[in-house]
């Protein structure tokens, strides 16, 4: 059972990554405290979803609500990455989030609870092939951790490398590169497909009931 919990918590982190992916990409620190609360909230969920997944489940209808929220909410955010993309504002919606939310509670609150969606989702299904409530947390909690940790030093990385690169070039040539580089690696579109994928995959759940 640890396996498949560890299994649902990957499927359900996605965004975790996606999230610290944008942060390293854009030059912006994935702070500890917010990561841990994040991956607190993602694994609570998980926790109370695993628990809940067998009664949940019981008809059809109530086993779809959970997958159903999911799958508007990530659409919704899928919508505002890619808008936010397209009104060439400076950062995505989510990556706002994150840097605004030093000492406030509230905007950490904005920032984890979408998230967690995903790990209520895959609780339920946990629940239902009967992972406990303690490995659904355990594995959402450290996966959680890890991806969003993972993904903001693949973002430095490759921030890194593209700085590098540019640094060989002419102040001019370097910015015209700069530009090109941000519009073909920003984080907003591998964002919005990401989100726009978990939702899709909500939706496959509810119809393959």
């Amino acid at each position: 059972m640890l396996l498949q919990a560890l299994i649902l918590a990957i499927g359900s982190s996605i965004d975790n990554f996606a999230v610290g992916l944008s942060l390293g990409l854009t030059g912006l620190p994935c702070k500890l405290h917010i990561n841990t609360i994040i991956a607190f909230s993602n694994a609570l969920g998980a926790c109370i979803a695993s628990a809940g997944g067998l009664f949940i489940t019981n008809t059809t209808a109530s086993g779809s609500i959970g997958s159903l929220l999911a799958a508007i909410v990530f659409a919704h955010l899928s919508k505002e990455e890619f808008c936010s993309f397209r009104r060439k504002e400076p950062t995505s919606p989510l990556v706002q989030l994150a840097s605004k939310s030093e000492g406030s509670a509230a905007i950490i609150l904005n920032l984890a609870i979408p998230m967690t969606l995903n790990n209520l989702a895959g609780g339920v299904a946990g629940g239902v092939v009967g992972i406990t409530p303690m490995e659904a947390f355990g594995c959402a909690f450290l996966v959680s951790f890890v991806f969003m940790m993972g993904g903001h030093v693949l973002g430095g990385q490759i921030r890194s490398f593209n700085g590098r690169n540019s640094g060989k070039n002419g102040e001019g040539e370097e910015e015209e590169k700069d530009c090109r580089a941000s519009s073909y690696l920003d984080p907003r579109i591998g964002a919005a497909f990401i989100f726009g994928g978990l939702s899709l995959m909500q939706l496959f759940e509810i119809f393959a009931v």
